[in-house]
């Protein structure tokens, strides 16, 4: 955890200096001071149970995969560049960073954390039949990760097509109601 607060937390610094210096001016103040609190969460959390630093940790892994992005932004290709979110994404991984850890402080939370931890914290081995391949031997601890995981990571996947296809239907809409003809076809 101490490594990706200091990689959340160089990254900025960086951007903050840049910043003031003028060199990057699409990152703004607010998302690299966001960036240095989450680095200070982030090693407060420390003393979280396993299921709640796994959010941490996504989240700020989140945040330096953007901030990095963002840095780069002038440097990349502009095909890829306008790919780059906005700033405020990256604002909003440092703020789910906050609100893990905070969460991580409501006794009802910490009850039920209490339950999960056994599984994200065990070592024990589990053997899992894979038809025509035998059995798969896997630590119980990394199936409960990658199944959090991959439920993250789907459900930032519909959120990322719900987006998509409401900036389409707004383009289809908008080239209709204009009677675009060729923007149409």
């Amino acid at each position: 955890m101490r490594l990706l607060a200091a990689i959340a937390g160089g990254l900025s610094l960086l951007a903050l200096v840049l910043k003031v210096s003028g060199l990057v001016p699409g990152v703004p103040y607010y998302v690299a001071i966001a960036g240095l609190v989450v680095a200070g969460i982030t090693v407060l959390s420390e003393r979280l149970g396993p299921f709640l630093r796994f959010f941490v940790a996504f989240y700020i892994v989140s945040f330096s995969l953007l901030m990095a992005l963002l840095l780069m932004q002038g440097i990349l290709p502009g095909a890829i560049a306008n790919l780059v979110p906005p700033p405020l994404t990256a604002f909003t991984a440092a703020a789910f960073v906050g609100f893990a850890y905070a969460m991580g402080q409501v006794p009802v939370v910490q009850q039920v954390v209490r339950i999960a931890d056994p599984y994200f914290a065990t070592d024990d081995v589990m053997d899992q039949p894979v038809p025509y391949i035998g059995p798969l031997v896997r630590r119980e601890r990394v199936v409960a990760l990658s199944l959090l995981a991959g439920i993250i990571l789907i459900n930032l996947g519909q959120v990322a097509v719900s987006v998509q296809l409401s900036y389409w239907s707004r383009n289809w809409f908008d080239t209709i109601q204009n009677k675009n003809a060729p923007e149409f076809w």
